[in-house]
This record gives C-alpha cells, structure tokens and sequence, in this order.
C-alpha cells in the first residue's frame, strides 16, 4: 500500500479550551471564604489558597458555594462548614 504524503500526516490536535484554575465564587462565597482556613497540610488561609489537595482549597471552595446556593444563613454555613471540615476551619478570631 503506498501513502502519499497527506495520508502520513497525523491530524492535527484539537485545541480545547482548559477549565480556570481558580473557582470562581460569588460575592456571597467570598465574603464566607475570608473567614477560613484552607485544613490540608499547606496552613494557608483559605482565600489566597489554589491548592488541589483532598480537603484543600478547591473543594472547600467549592462546598462553600454549593452551601452559598442553596441559600442558608450565614451561621447555617459556618455550622456544616465546621461539620464537615472541623473547627480548625474556621480563621480563630482575635479578642
């Protein structure tokens, strides 16, 4: 079988557009996220943090969000947040 040079030429990759790195959150989201900490072993607070552990910033994100759309008040987020995650997420307050 003989190819001619069209036929030897792989296709040329689709480009795809990639997903952001960065969660984006709403404004309700992010009023929330500046008040915790990020719990993977990286002991960053959780806003500045883009790190993709288990239990890391992006998932934390992310859950903050859901809890932001289903409407809840702001201690009913905190309390599932500290539910989930444990009091060490939450920013301790300074008195």
């Amino acid at each position: 079988m003989r190819l001619n040079r069209q036929d030897s030429l792989p296709a040329m990759p689709q480009q795809f557009q990639s997903q952001p790195s960065i969660l984006e959150l709403s404004s309700g989201a992010i009023e929330i996220v500046k008040e915790l900490n990020c719990i993977c072993s990286c002991k960053m607070e959780l806003l500045p943090c883009t790190c993709d552990e288990l239990k890391g910033s992006k998932e934390i994100k992310a859950f903050v969000q859901t809890l932001v759309d289903e409407g809840l008040s702001r201690s009913e987020e905190l309390g599932r947040l500290v539910e989930k995650y444990g009091q060490s997420v939450l920013i301790a307050k300074s008195s």
